[in-house]
Parts: structure tokens; C-alpha cells; sequence
């Protein structure tokens, strides 16, 4: 933006200052005060007023005049101890007239003349004192309250005398005199004189220091023009938008750490109200929200350094929260030349200079001994806050890059880059502290780097552009690896504990890159799976594993260049996978020929998602050109994006892919090799995708009892000519495609033949062109043939048809009629080769392989992954059986399709719900898949089973799904009434429980989970309705927490909130003990009768007891009850009458839905609105 005259910029300050917004300002600037009432003859007031005065006086809190003045009706001054009546002068932001002026004399006149009708008050009240005291005919008791009281109204005329003459002072000889001056002038004497003089002299200095700085006042704007927007928020403070209205009323008391660190706070809240940020209040505001102290590790021999924190959760769920981008330091690499110079500084308390609108001061208030404070101010904990604060100081940084400065700017921290601008270091610098001096922030010297360095410390990161590189300050890192061998020895830790160390090492990714991603992602996968923060939990093998690592990383390990670094690719490898395998092709750029490499998916492998393939096909790809690829720089193209991603980012929200690219991370440096992953369409990946989707058919290997026998006979034998990394049986084997641990591929264009032993079970159509390599290099080999005689290598083996060739030295015929299979196929074959990949039997273990034995005869193969296993092993078990059943037996797997229908017929005739014969159709299916028949040969997929099933549908409809009905008001209180009381009127502890536990679900719309989370001591008690904070709920992913208003009855039904007070009473419940499971070890009367035997409050007694309690109410038995209703009912009762009497904005925000088809689950149409339907149609 170009640089404006002064007259322009007059301009748009005139056409500021004649917007609506500054002239209600200046009407509430120029507002004065009320006169006082006419009615000053109430001495009832009088007297309730200088009573409670007197009871409450204290010698440092002069309130005698406000309580006076409050008792005939008017309006005390707030806090007007001598203070200039104007605003908008918070923290430095100085935008109105610094001298005394007409209105601020007229103020003056206005408060002598009030003060002045104080006094003829005050002596109007003591002449009815005087009237009143009578001695002969009083009590003595009485007669000295009059005395107290007269004392107290004498006193009141000497202050109100005593700040007339104060006030009349401001009015003679200027305001800032009077403020300036702190005597108590009753009579002005001579010395008094003096001090006025001298308090007019230290003015008059102040308003020519005042007056110097106006020079630069001209251009105090300038940074700030940039949009009308900004000019309002610096004139006028910035305004909060709420969502749906500003918050309800509340209280919110002060945390435990702010009442055990008394001291420091206080000390805190005065440094506030002293410099502006925030003021005392002397009536209650709208929201008190509480304070608290936070603890920063500031190293292992220091002690923890302490913040105060004003905790606006509860004002925050109401501000519409603007999103915005932080500038980020990466940013320095587009700046930062080599040997480049840099110079830092911090702004001191940066929020505080920023002014709030005067409408919305009592919503960000607090409370401490007592009294009431209000922020003028921007608070710390505020959401908003730093997009009203970047959005200012962005002014600024526009400003300077205007000027040409190059910097990067965060919040309240800036870091300049020296030499863009072409200007000197000193002028350059000098320029810009002058601008911040103006524009009224302080500069924190202390976190401030003001001499140029080509190695600085900013935002926690260490910037060298000598080495051109990003590191972690020394003391940071020491701080961080002192935390981590702590939490290691003490082998327990915490939620909070593992997010703050995890936090710590995202703090490190500019520095140190993926790892920091990569290695702290089972600490979050930790923290999400506990509901409270601060609960002990055992540190996991997982988590500890991950804190080893950066125990044992050095702080330059991992450096991130600051600049691009331009890498000649010596490497490049194409991969992917299908639904049974991978395949992957590896270019030299060097001129070396072109490697292919595939293998098979396991069967859990094959379950999983189509990324998670990819990813397995990302790390045996480099297993198995590790030969080719070690110590390079290596291009990965794939067509995964989400693969791709989550190899950029270093890590993933899922287990099992998080783990996959820990694998991969370890396996890269292993080799030495430097991964860069590129997406390119499935049209260019178009020989991997071919590679994945082969079948080989001669995926197969002889059973390893019969090898190990010829091992014995003919062995060692060295190498495994024709093997994979599945069906291998030896450690060194050959392969026809790359492969993990392959040692070569194409055992027959090598030369080593006659080196080795070799162990050779070949595709059958092979034999002949072995026997041809065989004989060339007069080789020893033990070769697996099948006795075919009409084979076209059979006369090569057997000349004569009677004889074997003399090359053939020694020769066993192996049984086929045997209890074990003679051949086993590998992870490609078919049904059993399935069996041996999901039991993950080594096939060289012998006692393995005749545990497998045993096995065989009674197990059915499936994909035992998870809760599928669950489902369809016991479903497809039936159908073994009663093919078995049949005569003649039929066979399971491969089946007939008209074995398939009949068996689904045969449910459908015998099962209630559709459900049954979907299961079952889904097994056969899933085995028949797993045994790899063809899928257009699946017998479930036949037209005939098709038919079936949807005759099955027509038959069940739909089905019947296990939602209980919502509970009625009317049944639930006849219910509580009848439950948790005895014959004999006494009620149990356990029985209030559960009737409380009813009523306060079905008014909140709470789940069992959300009960589990009402902690006794985040409640508050009201006279209309409680409120309790749920830490945590089903639904509540980022931990955000949840305030619940429940109403007390109108007595119509029940009350859960007077409920929950006898709970507490009846339980001695308080603090940190949950209102529903509180009552186990609690000092109570317990009930023996009912059968809860000490147990904790768990889902199956709480919806036991519920519906034992409606039982009671019905007159039905708990039967009957149980089919109709449970814990959800109550819920869905809840939310059925709420939804019919509110909006649905509030009747969505009270459930915490999260969509609106969520919600309306739990709504159950009434009769009236299902037929107003059709009525609306009028006909």
C-alpha cells in the first residue's frame, strides 16, 4: 500500500468519526451522570444502607458514598478515584485527547454538584438521627445502633466533604492536577499550595512529554488504515459475535491450583487491573469464569515456571470464532539468504493492548476474594483473541514489507531477515522499534533479540544460515530428553503427561522433520483411548517403544535444510497392489536393465483396505530390490493418493498403516535409502498394476515332512532354485520375480549351477529345460517330478521306458494315499494354502507341523480377522455339517449352487429374521473367496441363490430392530415414586441412585456413557435448574466437554435436580467422586435387601435396576419391561417431548447431536402428527 498525506488521512478519520459507531461512542463517552432521586425521605433505606456499610467497612475501601447514594436510587460513580472520565486508553492504544478539556471540566462541575447533594443528604440524615435518639426512654441496645450508625453517616459527610473539595480542585485547576494530587484538602493551607504547585508542574512535564510524542502521533494511524474494519476495532475495542445470543448468567468458581498459589495470583490480578488490562467491578457480571494456574517446565533444576489462566470455556461456546492462518516460519526459506543476518523481538503482554468493546466487558469476568473484575482488555484463554490480535499487527508487518523489510510474523513475535530492504541494519531497525513505540506495544528486551545473528533462536527453533539448517535449541532439548528418561523410569504416566510430550516433539518438525510425526503417534492413539487426563495409566510397550527412540536420537541426527536440497534420483520404482497381491518395477537411471518384482497377500493382508495393500506393497517392494537400491535416492510412483499422503506426512490416524510406515521408515534407513513418493494416475502405473494382478498357478512346495526326509538322504542342500518368499524351503532361494530375501530371479540364466546343491521343485512344464541347465554345468540337483509318462521330458528321464537315464544317481517315490498332503500350495493356491497362511505355521518346525495335523481334520479355513471371524466361521461350520448330513455328503467348499440354495431354502423355512440366511450366505461366500474360486464361479453369486434370498426377503421384510420405545414422563415418575421407596417410607442410597439416574437422563437426553462422566464436583445448584460440566461424551472427539442445563420440575411429575441434591446429602458426596458411582464405600445407609452386593454402577445394574423401576410403575414384570424398554429409553422420552416444545438449534445443542439424522432417531411421532400429514394435504 502506498503512503498516504496527512490529509487523507485526516479524511478517513472524519469519515470514521461520522459513522453510528462513534457517535454512539461519544454519547456514551459524554453520558452523565444521574441525578440523585427525589425520594431521599425513605429512612428505612438510609438506615439499611449505612447498617450494611458499617458492618462491611473497611479502612482501604472508601464505599460509604456509593451505598448511600444506592439507597435513594441513584447511581454511584464506579471506582472514580480521581480517574480521567474517558476511554479507549487500555494498554498503550491512545486515541483521545491526552489534556483536560470542556467535557472533562463539565464532569468535574457534575460530580461536585452530586457530592455536594450527597452532603445535604447525609445531613439530612443525621438530623433524623438526632431526632430519633432519645436516652431516657430507649433501650441501651438501641441506642447504641443509633450511635454507631450516626458515627458512621459523620463520617460519611467528612469523605464526602473531603472528595467535594478534591473534585472542586479538578474543576479550578485542571483534572490531571487534581489526579496528580493526592491529599486530602480540607482546609487549603500553605504547604497545600505547594503541593498543588508542584502537582501542576509534574503535569505540565507529563503533557510536554505528552506533546513531544504528538509528533509521531500523525503517523500512529498509518499502520492502521489499511481497512475501516481495523480503525473501528482501535477506536471502538473489538466486538465479540455470539452464536445464538449471548451466554446465560453464571458462576464458575476458581480452580484448586489458583486457590493453592493465593499468593501469585493475587499478585497476577494486580499487575492487571494496574495496567489496564482489567478493572474492578462493583456490581455482579453476567459470566464469572474461573482462574487457574498453569505450571511450565522450564528444565529439570528449575523450578516450574507459573501462569495465570482465565478459563473462558464456558464464554467460548457461545463466540462465533473467525478461522484464519498463522504465518508460518517455513516461510523463512523464501527470505533467508546463505550467511544471512536476523534480528528477533516479543511483544510484552500483546493481548493487553488491545481494547474490548465496553458492551461485552462483563462476559469475560472473574472473581477473587471476593470481589469482581471485569477485562478491558483482551484476555488470555479468549477464542478469538488471536485473530483480533493477528489481524492488528498485521497492519504493522504489511507496514514494514510495504517499506521492504522481509519478516515472518506470529502472533506477537517478529523475526527480521537483514538486507531485503536495501537499507542500513541501524536504520532499518531503528524505523521499526520507532513504529512500535508509536503505536503504544512494549517490547520484552528479555525474549528479544536485537543484534544481528546468524544463528537465532525464534518460536522455539534454532535458525543457522551458516549450515543452512533448522535445529532444536540445545536447553529445549535437554529440557524434552529429561521429561522422557523421568516418565521411562517410572514406567506409569498419564494422558495429560503423554500429550504434553508429544506436543513437545510436533514442536521439533520444522527441525527434525517426519519423525516427529511418525514417532509420537502411539502416544496420541494412548491419549484418545482414556476419558480423564490426569488417571494413572501403565506405560504401554507401544508407547515406551517410541520414547526409546527419542532417548536415543541425537539432537542433529535428524536436521531439516533450510533451503531445498536438489537430489539427482538414481532410482526410480512403480508399485502397486491388487486384491491378492503386489507387484513394483524398479528403472536405474544408471543404464541398468529394468528389475520387476510381485509377491501374494497374506490373507489378513487381503481383508484389508485398499491402502493398507498398497502400503505392504511399498515396503516389499523395497525388501526385495534392497540389492539394487541401497545407499540411493529413490522415487516411488504409486496411484495410491492416500498412500502417497500418508508417506509425505510420515504417519497416519490408523494402527495398522501407522505401523506400515514405521516399517517402511526403518527398512529406508536400514539401506541408506531416501524415499520421495510421487502420485501418478493408474494409466501410467500400468506394468505394476499388471504385476499385482497375476495368478500364479505354481504357487505350491512340497510338504516339508517329505523334504526334510530327502534332506537327510541327499543333503545339505544350499539353494532353492524355484521358490518364493511364501513357499521357500530353504533360507537361499531363487525366485521368478524379485522378491523379499530372493537371491536372484531366472535360475536359469545363472551360472553357479554346479557351486551348490540344489534343491529344484519346478513348474512341471519346466522339467525338460532344468535337465538341458542341469547337464550343461554337470550339476548335482534333487529334483521333484510327478510319474507322467506321456510328459515330453519323459524319455530324457526314462530312455528305454523301463530304466532311468544313467545321470540319475539315486531315486525315492514318494506315497500319495498319505494323512498329510503331499504338496502344500503357497500364499497363491487355493484352499489350503489359505489354512497355512491364517494358522502361520512355519513349514520347517517340525512339532508345528504336527500340531497342523491335528488340526486339519476339524478346522474350516476362513479370514479370522477380528469380529469377522466371529461371524462367519460358526455360520459356514453349519453348512459343513449339513452338507455332511446329506445323501450323498456334498462338498462345502467348492459347492454347487443348488447345494447353495437348498441350504439357504432350509434356513429361510426355520429362521426368524432375514438376518440368519445373510449371514450364512455371506460365509459361503467368503470361503469359497478365500479358497480363490473365481468369483463369477461363486455359487452365492448364481441366479438360483439370488432368487432365494430375495424370496427370504419378501418372507421377513425388513426385520425387526432392537430399539426400545421412548419412555413416557407420566410412567417414569410413578416409576421413581414407587421404586425408591420402602413399605416403611425410608429410602436405600442405591435406590436414589438409580431414581436419580433415571430422571436426570430423561431431562438431559443423556446416555448411560454420559452418566459415567457427572463428577459431583462440577455441578452448581441454582434456584431455577443445576448445571455439570460431561468432561468427555460418546460423540465428543476433540475432548471439547459439554455444559447440561436440567430444569428443576414443576412438580407436575418429578424433579431431577432436587434428586440429585438428596443424593449428595443422603451419599456425603463431593469432589472428584462421581454422583452415580459415589455411593460404593461412601458414609450411607445402605439397603441389604437390594442386590447390588457393593458393585460399582455399571451398564448392566443400571439398566437392571431401570427396569425393575418401571416394573414397579407398570404393574408389569421386569420381563415384559425389558422387551419394551431400557437405558436408551430414557434418552428418547427425553428428547421426544423437548423436541416438540423447542427450536431445534436448542433441542440439537441440548442432546449434542452432532447431525440432524441423529437426532431424529429419538424423536417418536405422537398419533396427532402422524394424521396432521394428510391433513395438511386437504382433501
Amino acid at each position: 500500500m502506498d503512503e498516504i498525506s496527512d490529509a487523507q488521512l485526516e479524511e478517513k478519520i472524519a469519515a470514521v468519526k461520522g459513522s453510528v459507531e462513534y457517535a454512539t461512542y461519544k454519547a456514551k463517552l459524554n453520558e452523565t451522570i444521574p441525578k440523585l432521586s427525589d425520594d431521599d425521605k425513605n429512612l428505612q433505606s438510609y438506615l439499611a444502607a449505612l447498617v450494611h456499610e458499617q458492618r462491611n467497612r473497611s479502612s482501604n475501601q472508601p464505599g460509604k458514598l456509593d451505598a448511600i447514594l444506592q439507597s435513594v436510587g441513584a447511581r454511584a460513580p464506579e471506582k472514580r478515584k480521581l480517574q480521567r472520565p474517558t476511554a479507549w486508553t487500555a494498554g498503550g492504544f491512545v486515541h483521545s485527547k491526552q489534556g483536560g478539556s470542556k467535557s472533562e471540566d463539565l464532569s468535574c462541575k457534575r460530580q461536585f454538584e452530586t457530592l455536594d447533594k450527597a452532603d445535604d443528604v447525609f445531613f439530612s440524615v443525621k438530623q433524623q438521627l438526632e431526632g430519633l435518639e432519645q436516652p431516657a426512654s430507649m433501650a441501651e441496645e438501641e441506642l447504641t445502633k443509633i450511635k454507631k450508625i450516626k458515627a458512621a453517616v459523620e463520617e460519611g459527610m467528612l469523605w464526602a466533604e473531603t472528595q467535594a473539595q478534591v473534585v472542586d480542585i479538578a474543576f479550578k485547576f485542571g483534572w490531571p492536577t487534581a489526579q496528580e494530587f493526592e491529599g486530602e484538602p480540607v482546609v487549603v493551607t500553605e504547604e497545600q499550595e505547594k503541593r498543588l504547585k508542584q502537582a501542576k508542574k509534574a503535569v505540565a512535564e507529563r503533557y510536554a512529554k505528552i506533546e513531544k510524542e504528538k509528533a509521531g502521533k500523525k503517523n500512529l494511524n498509518k499502520p492502521f488504515v489499511g481497512g475501516p474494519l481495523v480503525v473501528t476495532w482501535v477506536l471502538f475495542g473489538v466486538p465479540l459475535t455470539w452464536i445464538n445470543g449471548p451466554p446465560p448468567s453464571s458462576f464458575f468458581p476458581n480452580s484448586p491450583t489458583a486457590l493453592a498459589e493465593e499468593e501469585f495470583v493475587t499478585e497476577a490480578m494486580l499487575g492487571l487491573v494496574q495496567s489496564g488490562a482489567a478493572e474492578e467491578w462493583f456490581t455482579r457480571p453476567e459470566v464469572i469464569s474461573p482462574l487457574a494456574v498453569a505450571y511450565r517446565d522450564t528444565g529439570p533444576d528449575s523450578p516450574p515456571k507459573k501462569r495465570l489462566i482465565w478459563n473462558g470455556r464456558y464464554v467460548n461456546s457461545f463466540i462465533v470464532v473467525q478461522k484464519f492462518k498463522y504465518e508460518s516460519l517455513a516461510i523463512v526459506r523464501d527470505l533467508l539468504g546463505w550467511y544471512g543476518t536476523l534480528w528477533s523481538f516479543d511483544l510484552t503482554s500483546g493481548y493487553h493492548h488491545v481494547e474490548l468493546h465496553s458492551d461485552f466487558h462483563t462476559y469475560v469476568a472473574f472473581s477473587w476474594k471476593g470481589r469482581f473484575y471485569v477485562f478491558k482488555a483482551l484476555p488470555f484463554g479468549l477464542a478469538p483473541a488471536p485473530f483480533f490480535f493477528t489481524k492488528i499487527t498485521n497492519e504493522l508487518a504489511a507496514r514494514w514489507r510495504r517499506q521492504g523489510a522481509g519478516l515472518v510474523h506470529y502472533l506477537d513475535d517478529f523475526l527480521f531477515i537483514q538486507g531485503r530492504s536495501g537499507r542500513p541494519f541501524a536504520v532499518e531497525q531503528a524505523s521499526v522499534l520507532q513504529d512500535v513505540e508509536d503505536s503504544g506495544f512494549l517490547i520484552n528486551k528479555e525474549k528479544s533479540t536485537l543484534d544481528f545473528q546468524r544463528l537465532i533462536e525464534f518460536l522455539g527453533v534454532g535458525i543457522d544460515s551458516v549450515r543452512g539448517v533448522f535445529f532444536v535449541p540445545q536447553k529445549k532439548w535437554d529440557s524434552f530428553q529429561a521429561r522422557v528418561a523421568f516418565t521411562l523410569s517410572r514406567q506409569w504416566t498419564s494422558p495429560r503427561e503423554l500429550s504434553r510430550l508429544a506436543g513437545k516433539i510436533q514442536s521439533f518438525t520444522l527441525a527434525l522433520g517426519k519423525v516427529c510425526q511418525m514417532f509420537s503417534r502411539e502416544m496420541y492413539f494412548e491419549v484418545e483411548s482414556h476419558s480423564s487426563w490426569d488417571r494413572p495409566i501403565p506405560l504401554t510397550e507401544a508407547v515406551a517403544g517410541e520414547l526409546r527412540f527419542w532417548q536415543s536420537v541425537q539432537r542433529r541426527q535428524f536436521e531439516a535444510p533450510i533451503w531445498p536440497v536438489f537430489l539427482a534420483f538414481r532410482n526410480r520404482m512403480w508399485t502397486d497392489a491388487g486384491g491378492t497381491g503386489w507387484g513394483a518395477v524398479l528403472e536405474a537411471v544408471t543404464g541398468r536393465l529394468e528389475q520387476v518384482a510381485r509377491g501374494h497377500l497374506s490373507l489378513a493382508e487381503r481383508d484389508a483396505s485398499s491402502t493398507h495393500r498398497e502400503m505392504v506393497g511399498y515396503l516389499q517392494a523395497l525388501r526385495s530390490f534392497s540389492g539394487f537400491v541401497q545407499g540411493s535416492t529413490l522415487k516411488l510412483y504409486t496411484d495410491s493418493q492416500a498412500g502417497c499422503q500418508i508417506l509425505e506426512k510420515g504417519c497416519s490416524s490408523k494402527h495398522a498403516l501407522h505401523r506400515l510406515v514405521v516399517d517402511i521408515f526403518w527398512e529406508c534407513t536400514r539401506l541408506g535409502v531416501s524415499l520421495y513418493p510421487v502420485w501418478v494416475p493408474r494409466e501410467l502405473n500400468a506394468q505394476a498394476d499388471y504385476l499385482a494382478g497375476i495368478y500364479d498357478g505354481d504357487d505350491w512346495q512340497l510338504n516339508p515332512h517329505w523334504f526334510h526326509w530327502l534332506d537327510s538322504l541327499w543333503g545339505p542342500h544350499t539353494v532353492d532354485r524355484f521358490g518364493t518368499d511364501k513357499n521357500a524351503l530353504l533360507p537361499r532361494f531363487n525366485s521368478r520375480w524379485w522378491c523379499p530375501g530372493s537371491e536372484n530371479v531366472d535360475c536359469f540364466s545363472l551360472t553357479d549351477w554346479w557351486l551348490e546343491n540344489n534343491w529344484c521343485n519346478p513348474p512341471f512344464g519346466m522339467v525338460g529345460r532344468l535337465l538341458e541347465v542341469l547337464r550343461r554345468f554337470s550339476a548335482v540337483a534333487t529334483i521333484i517330478v510327478p510319474y507322467w509318462t506321456g510328459r515330453h521330458w519323459w524319455p530324457l528321464i526314462c530312455p528305454d521306458g523301463q530304466n532311468f537315464a544313467p545321470f540319475i544317481r539315486d531315486w525315492r517315490e514318494l506315497p500319495r494315499d498319505t494323512a498329510e498332503a503331499l504338496f502344500l500350495p503357497g500364499a497363491g493356491g487355493h484352499l489350503e494354502s489359505a489354512f497355512w497362511r491364517q494358522v502361520e505355521v512355519s513349514p520347517r518346525d517340525p512339532l508345528e507341523q504336527e500340531l497342523l495335523r491335528s488340526m486339519k481334520t476339524d478346522m474350516v479355513t476362513t479370514r479370522a480377522v477380528g469380529s469377522w471371524c466371529n461371524s462367519y466361521l460358526g455360520a459356514f461350520g453349519r453348512f459343513s455339517r449339513w452338507c455332511r448330513e446329506r445323501q450323498p455328503p456334498r462338498d462345502p467348499c467348492p459347492a454347487l449352487a443348488v447345494t447353495v440354495a437348498l441350504y439357504l431354502r432350509f434356513l429361510t423355512d426355520r429362521a426368524e429374521t432375514y438376518s440368519v440366511v445373510k449371514t450364512a450366505s455371506r460365509a459361503i461366500f467368503s470361503v469359497h473367496e478365500v479358497a480363490l474360486v473365481p468369483r463369477d464361479q461363486n455359487p452365492t453369486k448364481s441366479e438360483l441363490c439370488k432368487a432365494v434370498r430375495e424370496q427370504a426377503k419378501r418372507k421377513f421384510g425388513l426385520g425387526v430392530k432392537n430399539r426400545k420405545a421412548a419412555m413416557p414422563v407420566a410412567l417414569l415418575a410413578v416409576g421413581i415414586r414407587l421404586y425408591h421407596s420402602d413399605s416403611k417410607g425410608c429410602f436405600s442410597i442405591i435406590r436414589l441412585t438409580v431414581a436419580c439416574m433415571g430422571a436426570v437422563m430423561w431431562a438431559g437426553c443423556l446416555r448411560y456413557s454420559d452418566m459415567k462422566m457427572v463428577w459431583v464436583g462440577a455441578m452448581r445448584f441454582y434456584s431455577t435448574h443445576m448445571v455439570f460440566l460431561l468432561c468427555h461424551r460418546k460423540n465428543d472427539q476433540y475432548r471439547d466437554g459439554d455444559v447440561v442445563y436440567v430444569s428443576r420440575g414443576s412438580g407436575k411429575h418429578f424433579c431431577p435436580v432436587d434428586l440429585a441434591e438428596t443424593l449428595i446429602e443422603a451419599g456425603q458426596l463431593s469432589g472428584a467422586v462421581n454422583l452415580f458411582q459415589g455411593w460404593d464405600g461412601r458414609k450411607a445407609v445402605r439397603d441389604p435387601q437390594v442386590p447390588l452386593n457393593g458393585r460399582h454402577m455399571d451398564y448392566h445394574v443400571c439398566r437392571r435396576e431401570i427396569v425393575r423401576m418401571v416394573a414397579q410403575g407398570t404393574g408389569k414384570t421386569e420381563e415384559e419391561v425389558r422387551q419394551v424398554f431400557g437405558t436408551q429409553s430414557m434418552r428418547s422420552g427425553g428428547a421426544t417431548v423437548v423436541a416438540r416444545k423447542v427450536s431445534f438449534e436448542d433441542f440439537m445443542r441440548h442432546g449434542h447431536w452432532m447431525t440432524a439424522s441423529a437426532a431424529t432417531r429419538y424423536i417418536e411421532p405422537s398419533t396427532e402428527e402422524r394424521v396432521a400429514v394428510t391433513v395438511a394435504a386437504d382433501y
